[in-house]
């Protein structure tokens, strides 16, 4: 997906349905043969109107290129939080009232709304986990697959939702699963490293590359292919930042890092 429609995304609020006028009505029906024509999974047509009645109303509507970016990356957004809401499963009566709220949120194109609810109701469930270790570990795989949905948006929004899962993923692994916990960190130290590549945030690549380091010195990191990871994806993270800070302190941390996984 184009940085351009990640940035126009960011101009998407959620306002009331209404019934689209004949210049807005003209943008589905352009947008539903550019879909037929790139062979994009289709979305419920008042689905489609809810995302073009919530756009920003300062685009410029007879702009394709402007548009179709938008709402193509709705589409994959609507796909991907359908697959959560449907994927949550739960004995809590009101864990499943939040989940069907959302589901009606999304279906009137209120992603806003349906993403609040969805995490509201995920974070119930997960309280009502009984700690055990098959419980924990169903609760942490159910995280992993959240993340990696988050991870197709291809927007920042995904890759720091998927950080935040894998990150969830570790905490519920933690003391009953210690391999998975440092697989699970690894992985959200990946989905940060991604994001900050990927849009541009120093920030992001700092927090990944930290994790790594983190994950060295934790004792409890003894898998020999897990460590050769992580020293791999440190040193070349390092090394990536070597070349925009002066200096010489990243690139001798990143042959330090890379020395150690030839060893």
């Amino acid at each position: 997906m184009p940085r351009e429609a990640a940035a126009s995304s960011q101009s998407y609020i959620s306002r009331p349905i209404l019934t689209l006028p004949r210049h807005l009505a003209s943008v589905a029906s352009r947008f539903e043969e550019y879909r037929q024509h790139k062979g994009l999974a289709a979305i419920p047509g008042r689905v489609l109107q809810g995302i073009i009645q919530n756009l920003d109303w300062s685009f410029n509507l007879e702009d394709n290129n402007q548009i179709f970016p938008v709402l193509e990356q709705k589409s994959q957004e609507f796909w991907a939080l359908k697959a959560e809401l449907d994927g949550l499963s739960s004995t809590d009566p009101e864990v499943n009232r939040l989940r069907e709220e959302g589901n009606r949120m999304l279906n009137l194109g209120c992603f806003h709304e349906a993403e609040e609810l969805f995490m509201e109701s995920k974070e119930r469930n997960l309280s009502s986990f009984p700690q055990t270790s098959e419980l924990a570990l169903e609760a942490a795989r159910d995280a992993a697959i959240s993340a990696r949905i988050a991870k197709l948006r291809f927007n920042p929004m995904g890759y720091a939702q998927a950080a935040a899962c894998y990150a969830e993923a570790d905490a519920i692994c933690r003391e009953v699963a210690a391999t998975a916990s440092l697989g699970y960190r690894n992985l959200q130290a990946h989905s940060l490293y991604d994001l900050g590549m990927e849009f541009e945030d120093r920030g992001a690549v700092d927090a990944s590359i930290e994790i790594w380091q983190q994950l060295l010195e934790d004792e409890a990191c003894e898998d020999a292919r897990l460590r050769l990871a992580v020293e791999n994806s440190l040193g070349s993270a390092l090394l990536q930042m070597s070349r925009q800070d002066p200096g010489t302190t990243l690139l001798n941390e990143a042959v330090v890092a890379l020395r150690a996984a030839l060893e």
